[in-house]
């Protein structure tokens, strides 16, 4: 027996490169978390879409209190799936009329930042154009753990608290200087010259 839940389903990770329904606009989610007429999936720029149009759409379901508790416990689950170098998972929130009207789990947590993820985050950095040392964070999924963590405590919180746009900027999501993020990532594959 599988139950059908109308309202919208939210699958977002915190970054913002190719992460929406194209098929799907802000006036869609709006319509669709008034009426709660179907089961619609959405993804973090489609939200972020949804909240230029009614920046309420979040908070209306979602109160400030518990927005700082999800926010409390995405920060201690962030640190241990980064601590672990675990990358590439996503808060699944639905959010439907009812008397609790969010739930949301994180999902899909177990992808590990090795060789194959660190060329993925190469090769996408490169070919989006946002290669790490550039003063923006990188807005690709596969991006290694510490900064995966950062990015998606930071954006989701956002989110959670109505905000319609997420923080790009790497200083405001990392301490560290911005050009030490790569040189870890890239020495399996160049030498210490070539950097």
């Amino acid at each position: 027996y599988q139950r059908r839940v109308h309202g919208l389903k939210l699958d977002l990770k915190g970054n913002w490169t190719h992460r929406e329904f194209h098929c799907l606009t802000g006036e869609a989610i709006c319509e669709n978390l008034e009426t709660n007429a179907k089961a619609i999936g959405a993804k973090d720029n489609d939200l972020q879409k949804a909240l230029a149009i009614n920046p309420r759409i979040i908070t209306s379901h979602i109160t400030p209190q518990q927005a700082d508790e999800w926010c409390n416990a995405l920060r201690l689950d962030a640190t241990f799936l980064r601590i672990h170098h675990l990358m590439d998972y996503s808060l699944l929130v639905i959010v439907y009329p009812s008397p609790c009207p969010a739930a949301g789990a994180i999902i899909d947590y177990l992808q590990h930042f090795g060789i194959l993820k660190r060329a993925e985050f190469i090769w996408k950095a490169l070919r989006y154009g946002q290669w790490p040392w550039r003063p923006y964070a990188s807005g690709v999924s596969c991006v290694p753990p510490h900064l995966y963590s950062e990015r998606f405590f930071h954006n989701i919180c956002l989110l959670l608290r109505g905000e319609p746009t997420y923080e790009k900027r790497k200083s405001k999501l990392l301490p560290q200087p911005v050009k030490e993020l790569s040189r870890p990532l890239l020495e399996p594959f160049v030498s210490d010259s070539a950097l």
